[in-house]
């Protein structure tokens, strides 16, 4: 009794669970959902696994102690035989999913994720920018080593664009720059740099005296936040404050984090990267919450 009770909880359990996953996987904005989603991004396979066996697997195994009830309840041979059928037939596209194929767009996170935020649409027309499509069909903008979806609204500055900056165009240290629609008379901007850190002191250290570099270029800012943000990586810094410009408050938000490169000597460098966002406060929430979006989409080289 206890076995024949277990073949038909166990598949359900499991089916349910699954199920679940794949559910937080491509509709949910969480950390859990975010762990998901870096996790498939390590391939085809692995994005396959998630768009089209997870699910089916769930199902399967659904019907599996579905099935099993039916049969423990006493159901005509009739049913069973199209339960069998079902599951069998089911089983036709959970194989497929293993072979390198690209299933349509909308089965990925990814597209999902992109499309509940808005990240599907092109920057302004006229505009060029660096520009290609992730195996998930999303559009993605690209600088030097870096990758990143942009918000609706948003767009990457062309090379002739940033040609007009002046030396903020030619600062090498920069890899991205993305314009939003202007507010209060600014125009809101993310930029992406990276600089090798060539100083001894620990990764934690680094860290730690972001907070001062981000007021060093604002006279007069007040630091209003200083925490741990969950990407581009585990251990990035969120620093925030506030200046004045032209009596006018502003609010910079900036990223910053570590990675390390291998030359070809086999020796270890690192490079401290940072986005940062500059906005009027006004338009602060909305404009943050649209950065903090697309710093979920950056990818750089490490």
């Amino acid at each position: 009794m206890r076995d024949s009770i277990m073949t038909v909880v166990g598949p359900l359990v499991f089916g349910v669970v699954g199920f679940g996953v794949w559910y937080a996987s491509m509709f949910v904005d969480n950390q859990f959902a975010d762990a998901l989603r870096r996790g498939s991004r390590k391939g085809w396979f692995w994005r396959n696994v998630e768009a089209v066996c997870l699910p089916l697997f769930s199902v399967l195994m659904v019907l599996f102690g579905i099935a099993k009830l039916a049969e423990a309840m006493g159901a005509p041979e009739w049913f069973l035989f199209c339960m069998a059928l079902l599951l069998m037939c089911l089983m036709v596209p959970g194989v497929s999913a293993f072979l390198p194929i690209k299933f349509p767009d909308r089965f990925y996170a990814d597209w999902q994720y992109a499309k509940r935020h808005d990240l599907l649409e092109d920057g302004k027309a006229g505009k060029k920018s660096s520009q290609t499509r992730d195996s998930g069909g999303v559009d993605r903008h690209m600088g030097t080593g870096v990758t990143m979806r942009v918000a609706s609204g948003w767009r990457q500055l062309s090379t002739e664009e940033r040609s007009e900056l002046g030396n903020l165009g030619q600062d090498e240290s920069i890899r991205f720059i993305a314009v939003g629609e202007a507010t209060e008379g600014y125009v809101p901007n993310i930029v992406i740099t990276e600089t090798e850190v060539i100083s001894g002191k620990g990764d934690k250290e680094i860290l730690d005296g972001s907070a001062g570099r981000l007021a060093e270029p604002h006279p007069g800012c007040r630091l209003i936040d200083d925490t741990v943000a969950p990407y581009p990586t585990a251990r990035t810094r969120l620093v925030t404050g506030v200046y004045t410009l032209n009596d006018t408050s502003m609010t910079v938000s900036q990223l910053v984090w570590l990675t390390r490169h291998r030359d070809e000597d086999e020796e270890s460098r690192r490079f401290l990267w940072a986005a940062t966002c500059t906005c009027p406060s006004l338009a602060c929430p909305s404009i943050i919450e649209d950065f903090m979006t697309m710093a979920r989409t950056l990818e750089v080289e490490s």
